[in-house]
């Protein structure tokens, strides 16, 4: 099933590309639904975090400094998640 969302994912890109500007939306959105699909709350976690990151550095790029501060949320949370399930038998 990820499969099929990446694909559509592509060929949205594809079909809306405008520059190398546009790259790092597909990367971080391509991530994300890979690692929706863990079993693994762990990795998922993670990947979030990474995610949260790369928005900042697009938002920023793009001068989208409204939705940072969800993005600082995100990655706060996250963190906080991280630590508080940390050894948990389910990551």
């Amino acid at each position: 099933l990820p499969i099929i969302f990446i694909i559509i994912l592509l060929i949205i890109s594809y079909i809306s590309y405008t520059g190398l500007n546009t790259l790092l939306p597909i990367v971080i959105n391509t991530l994300f639904i890979i690692f929706t699909y863990t079993k693994n709350l762990k990795y998922l976690r993670i990947n979030s975090l990474v995610c949260a990151i790369l928005w900042i550095i697009y938002n920023i790029n793009v001068q989208a400094y409204g939705v940072l501060l969800g993005n600082i949320f995100e990655i706060l949370s996250v963190i906080i998640a991280l630590k508080r399930f940390e050894g948990e038998k389910y990551d």
